[in-house]
């Protein structure tokens, strides 16, 4: 798809996709560069695996003129395509991809690819374990866990490949062509980048653009912006639902999930098998399976799937009761629709740790979810004080210094029956390395605190 050898190709970004692109195009016999914002005391990996390869190593500035002095440029995911560098190279032609686009033609399986504001990590491990069950080859991947361009030697010889992939790579890879496609939900996120949620939605919807009639969309029929948007795919339309009985796609009937396929068996699951609980997670389910399904899952692969799933961590993880109090990670919980779905999980009277690096979305959506259901929330993180302005009005607000001060204070209101939840409708970046991280330490503080009180 893409000439390497000889060529002068810039790889910009150097976190978890950034530095095994680079090594990946050296090897290829590029003439390849790096650049960072980070230091160069932030990124010793980086100039330990790059170095040895040849790799010019640019840190703490995006030099404007070395972008347009290449043949190829390679963002890494978290980089903004409105930075001046790849602004400039882009009105010179210059052609700006992810590492995904790097090796998407010698993937030789089929191609399965979720996309969504919320649920996507979920729906891509479930979809995979599925599709194991039926005793296929399959390689998952993507925006979760392992890049492609790291695990590109397996996927080479999978049957099916399973990706999640983002707003921010669907942008850079022009040529994603998913033989099943599953778009799960649209709601407000990722503003501190995008100009309008109409924009942040238009990324969205290219999972569905290089689609031909012969390939499959899985959709949330529920969602009225998705089931707008996909109006317009070319690709065979399969609708899931949790409120509506369907002719054709994924329903569900009390605990029986439905799937009705215009070519095949229908389907009659137990989803009371899942461990996995919130109406988010009976979406997160229909679609996996009706995905499966399309690629031939029977009842049993995808009940057996259904029954050894525990979750994933950091997603309305419980971590421990203590005083009768029980205690929920859910710092996967990085958007307010996010949030909105995990207080739907639960009826009892919650405590809300949320607060972090704000995403320019707002918080007022969360004002009718937090009525007679939070009785306090703690507020940390640089949109502390933004929280507390847009919702103080109708729930007792209180900014908190450090995740071990909002544990404590949280410890020290609930009372037996409540729920202390973390779900921060914010990103971590302002005080976390990321996600993952802020959740350990919550559940570090949860698990330092002592009976009694």
């Amino acid at each position: 798809m893409y000439t390497l050898r000889g060529k002068k190709v810039l790889v910009v970004g150097l976190g978890r996709s950034g530095i095994p692109a680079a090594a990946f195009l050296a090897k290829e016999g590029a003439i390849v560069s790096a650049t960072d914002l980070k230091s160069e005391g932030e990124l010793v990996d980086a100039i330990r695996i790059l170095s040895p390869l040849g790799v010019k190593l640019f840190f703490g500035k995006n030099p404007t003129q070395l972008f347009l002095e290449q043949d190829l440029i390679v963002a890494s995911p978290g980089v903004p395509l409105d930075i001046e560098g790849i602004v400039k190279a882009r009105e010179r032609g210059i052609p700006v991809i992810s590492e995904m686009e790097l090796v998407l033609d010698r993937i030789r399986g089929k191609i399965v690819g979720i996309t969504g504001t919320n649920g996507k990590s979920t729906t891509t491990v479930l979809i995979g374990e599925m599709l194991k069950a039926a005793g296929k080859r399959v390689w998952v991947g993507g925006n979760l866990g392992t890049p492609l361009i790291s695990g590109i030697e397996a996927a080479e010889s999978a049957e099916v490949v399973v990706l999640e992939i983002s707003s921010y790579q669907l942008e850079t890879t022009p040529h994603l062509r998913c033989n099943v496609a599953v778009w799960l939900n649209a709601t407000p996120d990722h503003l501190d980048r995008y100009r309008s949620f109409e924009e942040y939605v238009g990324a969205k919807a290219l999972i569905g653009m290089g689609q031909s009639k012969h390939d499959f969309i899985v959709y949330n029929m529920d969602d009225p912006v998705v089931s707008r948007e996909v109006e317009e795919f070319k690709a065979i339309k399969l609708p899931f639902s949790t409120s509506s009985r369907l002719a054709i796609g994924a329903y569900y009937e009390g605990e029986r999930l439905n799937i009705l396929l215009a070519d095949g068996p229908s389907l009659e699951l137990n989803a009371s098998l899942s461990a996995l609980f919130g109406r988010h997670n009976k979406e997160n389910i229909a679609a996996a399976a009706l995905a499966s399904a399309i690629l031939g899952a029977s009842k049993a692969d995808i009940e057996l799937a259904l029954k050894e799933f525990k979750g994933l961590p950091h997603r309305i993880q419980f971590v421990r009761e203590l005083d009768g109090v029980r205690y929920f990670d859910d710092s996967k919980g990085t958007n307010v629709g996010a949030v909105i779905k995990s207080l739907e999980s639960f009826n009892s009277s919650i405590i809300l740790i949320a607060g972090g690096k704000d995403k320019n979305t707002g918080y007022s959506d969360l004002r009718e979810y937090l009525k007679g259901k939070v009785k306090k929330v703690l507020a940390i993180g640089e949109a502390a004080p933004r929280i507390a302005k847009e919702i103080g009005d109708i729930v007792a607000v209180e900014i908190c210094k450090t995740m071990d001060e909002a544990v404590r204070k949280a410890h020290a209101s609930a009372n037996s029956g409540d729920v202390v939840l973390l779900s921060p409708a914010c990103s971590s970046f302002d005080m976390f390395k990321d996600y993952r991280e802020r959740g350990e330490v919550f559940v570090r503080c949860v698990n330092s605190l002592g009976e009694g009180r």
